[in-house]
């Protein structure tokens, strides 16, 4: 079997690959202290997750796998619905439409882009299970439903954060469409403060090691879990 670091120094592969791990812990421990709901505090229905500039799934905390997944399709239709040039540094993208990307719609997506030197190099998406979403029931979860339009507001992403300006209607207007619009807004912000974590630590790494190295790194993390497999 090929060696998993290739010509990355093992010893650094092992330190930036544990890095980028905890970054994905980091990202979910914030979730936890910023958010309002039992849902993220407690139940832990969330996830927290960090892909490369392509969409591929880099690494992720103590999250579920499946959504791991859904987070690197939504990363990729953000990027086919936007293209390279229309996400700009300090987007923030909002999703949970289910045609697209989420599990089903309870389940928000805020995905954000990071970029390094005004180069887009990574990714950092979050999901909170929100106590509502406006279905047909409350709380979301409608078995009474007989079609998607029963189970809430569809999302298939939009910018939420515009260039680093936060787009208050566009909020209001989302929370409001749900029975719990101030619980609903407590876990978007939430969301919003631990993709800003991830921003802030990942361009730290990009500044001190190079994104050449880091490039390398992350793409020989991606082939040494192909190897485990």
């Amino acid at each position: 079997m090929a060696s998993p670091v290739g010509s990355v120094d093992p010893i650094t592969f092992e330190i930036l690959s544990h890095r980028l791990y905890q970054i994905a812990k980091e990202m979910g421990t914030t979730l936890e202290r910023v958010g309002g709901t039992v849902n993220t505090t407690q139940q832990k229905d969330y996830m927290a997750a960090l892909y490369r500039a392509d969409g591929e799934i880099l690494s992720a905390g103590e999250s579920i796998g499946m959504h791991m997944a859904c987070g690197g399709f939504a990363v990729k239709k953000i990027l086919e619905r936007y293209g390279h040039e229309g996400v700009a540094p300090d987007d923030v993208f909002l999703l949970n439409d289910p045609y697209v990307a989420a599990v089903h719609q309870s389940d928000l997506f805020m995905i954000s882009p990071i970029h390094y030197q005004r180069r887009l190099v990574a990714w950092s998406a979050t999901f909170v299970h929100v106590m509502d979403i406006g279905a047909l029931s409350p709380g979301g979860n409608s078995p009474g439903a007989t079609e998607i339009f029963h189970e809430g507001i569809r999302i298939a992403g939009i910018k939420l954060i515009e260039g680093g300006t936060f787009r208050q209607d566009l909020f209001d207007m989302i929370i409001n469409m749900t029975r719990q619009p101030t619980m609903v807004g407590l876990d978007l912000k939430c969301e919003i403060a631990a993709n800003n974590v991830a921003k802030s630590r990942i361009q730290e790494m990009f500044s001190h090691y190079g994104p050449e190295l880091i490039d390398a790194v992350t793409r020989k993390m991606i082939e040494h879990a192909e190897d485990v497999l």
